[in-house]
């Protein structure tokens, strides 16, 4: 019976995250990203969708992430995620203007580069050592620029995320920002196998439950 119940919900979780994926496919519909500016992107607070957004800034004092922690071990003992959450800024404010402005885009990025910059950051425990840190790091300490990547919806996007970066202090999040996945593009084909592949698991499971009603 728990492999009929295991087969019901692999089927409905592919057919779910199948939809999701081709739903942003089509919503998409480029083979390139949507390019758009801060403002416009702002104004609009798109949903979904794949964007290139231009006039944006971000510094590496902003980042924030969370911990992978041990039993035991206190919130700054843990080993920092492989993921970071970077809040851009419209690159047209001046420094001031800009630390005042709720935070609409958090950039959600892997790189290696800006994870590695991240520790060495966590470790400085002065200005002067904070500042060298920087310096070290000086191609992903500051960036003015476009970012492009997905607006993470739906199943994607994790509420517990949401919630845990809105606790965090000094975000400043504005009620209803956006996470935007760093590199991300729609994959159609994927989503379509995923969406095939929870008929197939439906179908298993439909004829499980039917030889089980036969006994």
């Amino acid at each position: 019976m728990r492999f009929g119940l295991l087969l019901v919900g692999g089927s409905i979780f592919l057919l779910i995250l199948g939809g999701q994926g081709l739903y942003e496919a089509a919503a998409s519909n480029s083979r390139q990203a949507r390019q758009i500016s801060y403002q416009d992107f702002v104004r609009q607070r798109p949903g979904i969708g794949w964007y290139k957004i231009t006039g944006v800034d971000w510094s590496l004092i902003d980042a924030v992430y969370m911990r992978e922690k041990k039993e035991g071990e206190a919130d700054s003992e843990g080993k920092i995620g492989d993921t970071i959450y970077l809040p851009v800024h419209d690159a047209t404010l001046g420094e001031d203007a800009a630390a005042k402005e709720k935070v609409v885009i958090v950039l959600e990025t892997s790189r290696p580069e800006i994870h590695s910059a991240v520790v060495d950051l966590s470790t400085a425990s002065n200005e002067d050592q904070a500042l060298q840190v920087m310096k070290n790091h000086k191609d992903v300490a500051f960036f003015q620029g476009p970012i492009e990547g997905t607006v993470k919806f739906g199943m994607d996007a994790d509420s517990d995320t949401r919630e845990k970066l809105a606790k965090l202090p000094d975000t400043n999040l504005d009620t209803n920002y956006v996470i935007l996945k760093d590199g991300a593009k729609p994959n159609g084909w994927a989503a379509l196998g995923e969406f095939l592949g929870g008929i197939v698991v439906g179908i298993l499971a439909a004829f499980y439950w039917m030889s089980r009603l036969r006994r």
